[in-house]
């Protein structure tokens, strides 16, 4: 209804194509900010599922020595995260690309580079869960919110894919 949004202090653009940031999904970033102090050298980050841009983003402006690639489906989302980091970051920490994680051409061509965290906030609402959803939530793409019959869905397909890019002794987080 107003564009934007607060996320970890800052206001973040929001449109059709991304969700509304939660208040929850802060638990999320100050975990990845724990795990980063914990890392030697520079962090390779994998974001699946940018939307707006707001978890990298905020990762990127709290830590230093990150090297983030956030990655969408949705074209829509990556433009407004890149619109997002413009307005925000003004450095080259994250990139932004429009791609499925679970294809396998993009996998195999990520799996060279090895990520010390992978972090997604998935769709995570069962199909049967979504229509009895207040009003508001329909405003936001349903690919955002739909976790399958039972809502684990995307954390299966993660935890399939998730060995295939991770380095040794790497962290896989999610919003669940």
């Amino acid at each position: 209804i107003f564009g934007s949004a607060e996320f970890f202090g800052e206001r973040f653009i929001i449109n059709k194509d991304t969700l509304i940031p939660r208040q929850e999904t802060e638990l999320l970033v100050e975990q990845c900010l724990e795990q980063i102090k914990l890392i030697k050298g520079e962090a390779r980050i994998l974001e699946i599922g940018a939307g707006c841009g707001n978890i990298s983003i905020s990762i990127a402006r709290n830590s230093k020595n990150t090297k983030i690639t956030s990655i969408d489906i949705s074209k829509g989302a990556v433009k407004t995260s890149r619109m997002n980091a413009a307005r925000l970051t003004g450095c080259g920490k994250i990139k932004f690309i429009a791609a499925d994680i679970f294809d396998d051409n993009f996998i195999k061509k990520r799996s060279r580079m090895k990520y010390n965290l992978i972090i997604s906030n998935p769709p995570y609402i069962s199909s049967g869960e979504l229509p009895g959803l207040q009003k508001e939530i329909h405003f936001e793409p349903a690919s955002a919110l739909d976790g399958g019959r039972d809502g684990l869905n995307y954390y299966r397909r993660i935890a399939g894919v998730a060995g295939r890019l991770i380095a040794e002794r790497g962290r896989l987080l999610t919003e669940i």
